[in-house]
Order: structure tokens, then C-alpha cells, then sequence
């Protein structure tokens, strides 16, 4: 049960029963133009909020940080986003905001790693970083826990040639390709 004096968070309210819940502005729906609102007095696992700062911390994801997401990018971004998001609320779900630790964040990370393929692994770290330096920024967190992990680099491909003459072999042919279509360009005469 909440008490009137318990710190203020913007947007969670108790109401007259002591009960604790989140309301969130989600803007305006461009089709109907009316405003839109989330509100919740349940968790994502039904239960009831039990203090003001767990109310908050759920708000954060659906209602903040996407909501600024979508605003910053293009909206094909952002559906390709979405279900990033989803799947970090998925795996982090039974932990608060602020209860996530950097051995969370490297768990994350290895668990991405082994279940993606590596660029889309780099994407999902990229964003999940992008999510938690936000609420950073916003003070939902006092430091991002996953800022000393390793970044999550994309896959670059890699020609090794065994010898220089495999190399020169190589360019020698492709010159030669490039030459003979110039010539057989010139000879028909689209260039003089």
C-alpha cells in the first residue's frame, strides 16, 4: 500500500485505496487524432505495483524510450526495431531497471551471440546499449552497466591470399577483363 509521502515519479499515481498505477502520454494516433494513453496498475506479471519506483520502472521501456525511438527515426526503423524491444523486455522481464547488472548485460550478450548470426547479434547489442544509455540519461539508472562490456563488431569479409603471385594473378585478370570489355565497347562503338 502507498503512502502520501512517498517520492514523486512523473506519471505513477496512487489512487484513493492506496492502490499504485502508471499512466503514460503516447501522443496522438494519426488516423483517429485522438491522444493516446497507457495505463497499468499491474505488472507485466499481474501483479500490483508495490511501490511507486517499480510502477515507474515498467513504464520506462513502453512508454518513454519507445516513445522517443520512433520519434527519432524513420518508421520502417522502427517496426525493424520493434521486435529488438520486445526481446529485451522478454529477457530481462523478471528484473527492475536498475536491478539489471553488468553480469545481466554479459549473460545478454553471449546469449545473442550464440542464438543470432553475428551482424544481427551487433544490432541487437547496438540498440540494447542505445535503450540503456537513454535511461541513463534520464536518471532511470545511475550508470549503464553494460558501458565496460565488449562491443559486438560486424562481421568484415577477409580475403587471404596464400602468395603475391595469387594477388597478381589475380588483378592481372581482372585488368584484363576490364580492358577487353572497354575495347569490345569501343569497337561497337558506344565509346569513342
Amino acid at each position: 500500500m502507498a503512502t502520501k509521502n512517498q517520492k514523486k515519479y512523473k506519471g505513477v499515481y496512487c489512487d484513493k485505496n492506496g492502490k499504485i498505477f502508471y499512466q503514460a502520454d503516447l501522443g496522438i494516433d494519426p488516423v483517429t487524432g485522438k491522444r493516446v494513453q497507457k495505463k497499468a496498475r499491474k505488472n507485466q506479471y499481474g501483479k500490483p505495483f508495490s511501490t511507486m519506483k517499480e510502477a515507474y520502472d515498467e513504464s520506462y521501456m513502453n512508454s518513454i524510450y519507445l516513445r522517443a525511438y520512433k520519434q527519432k527515426v524513420q518508421a520502417v526503423t522502427y517496426k525493424t526495431a520493434l521486435p529488438h524491444h520486445k526481446l529485451f523486455i522478454q529477457y530481462f522481464g523478471s528484473k527492475l531497471l536498475k536491478g539489471i547488472t553488468a553480469r545481466d548485460c554479459e549473460s545478454f550478450r553471449l546469449h545473442i551471440i550464440e542464438h543470432y548470426s553475428e551482424n544481427y547479434a551487433k544490432n541487437l547489442w547496438s540498440r540494447f546499449k542505445a535503450c540503456m544509455g537513454y535511461a541513463e540519461r534520464l536518471g532511470y539508472i545511475s550508470s549503464m552497466p553494460c558501458k565496460a562490456l565488449v562491443t559486438l563488431e560486424a562481421s568484415t569479409l577477409i580475403l587471404h591470399f596464400g602468395l603475391m603471385l595469387s594477388f597478381r594473378t589475380l588483378l592481372n585478370h581482372l585488368i584484363y577483363k576490364i580492358t577487353k570489355s572497354y575495347r569490345d565497347l569501343q569497337l561497337f562503338g558506344y565509346i569513342i
